[in-house]
């Protein structure tokens, strides 16, 4: 009898040891349980209120962040508006290449050569060209063309060839700056009678020349050249025919132009 006590006493101590040692796993697993969820690693996106510590996010919610969690890196997708969040992307020029023949073709194909700038809506009138006589005299201002060329602006540039110099006076001679002009539909053309100028009679149709007057001085050059431009005009009806000066190159380009400013842009 008392064997089987003693058998049954180390049965039931075992019994009790095991029962403890599983219960200690068991907390164990619990606190594990407790440590994982508490850190986990931000997956609930939507709302962090609190409930353990959010994981680093990635800018996955860019269209608020309420302070809950540390928000990611920006990158820029944001393009429209850069409120100071993250980094903006490059700004691209989709300005038009002006200096692109096709550019130029397609203004002229729309404007054409511009005669009577200001009053777009005004139909032909019959002109006769008028020399004046009385012209300033003066000191010779230009001792070449190029020196006068190179101080006109590119807006005032027509076709990269002739100078459109467009001004606000009406048509007939004007003294400005102490210098002399003649202005006909808009434009200014040089009238000195002591510096040279070689005017061109110009298609503005297809911009080609229909006659030269190289050699004169700038009065003589530019009254042959309106006399045959008004009288051409008169039998088409219509101010296809100009008179400008025709750039000089002899002596260099123009590297001071604005093509970003050119014959047209007065016109978007």
């Amino acid at each position: 009898m008392k064997k089987t006590l003693a058998f049954l006493s180390i049965i039931l101590f075992a019994f009790t040891m095991v029962g403890e040692a599983q219960a200690q796993r068991r907390g164990g697993d619990n606190d594990e349980w407790r440590r994982r969820r508490g850190g986990e690693n931000g997956r609930d996106r939507g709302n962090n209120n609190g409930r353990g510590r959010r994981g680093d996010d990635v800018g996955r919610d860019r269209g608020n962040n309420n302070g809950g969690g540390r928000r990611g890196p920006d990158v820029g997708r944001d393009r429209g508006n850069n409120n100071g969040g993250g980094q903006r992307g490059p700004v691209v020029d989709r300005r038009p290449n002006r200096r692109d023949p096709d550019f130029r073709r397609d203004n002229h194909s729309r404007f054409g050569h511009r005669p009577n700038w200001r009053n777009t809506n005004t139909g032909y009138a019959r002109n006769t060209h008028r020399p004046h006589h009385d012209v300033v005299r003066h000191s010779r201002r230009f001792s070449r063309r190029y020196d006068y060329h190179r101080t006109i602006p590119y807006r005032f540039i027509y076709w990269d060839q002739w100078i459109r110099y467009r001004v606000g006076y009406s048509d007939g001679y004007f003294t400005i700056d102490g210098y002399p002009y003649y202005v006909y539909n808009g434009y200014s053309h040089r009238y000195s009678s002591y510096d040279t100028c070689d005017y061109d009679l110009v298609d503005g149709y297809n911009n080609s020349v229909e006659r030269t007057f190289y050699g004169y001085s700038c009065q003589q050059s530019y009254d042959y050249c309106a006399e045959l431009r008004d009288d051409l005009n008169w039998r088409r009806s219509d101010y296809r025919y100009f008179c400008s000066e025709r750039l000089d190159f002899s002596y260099g380009g123009y590297n001071q132009w604005n093509y970003n400013d050119d014959f047209y842009d007065d016109v978007y």
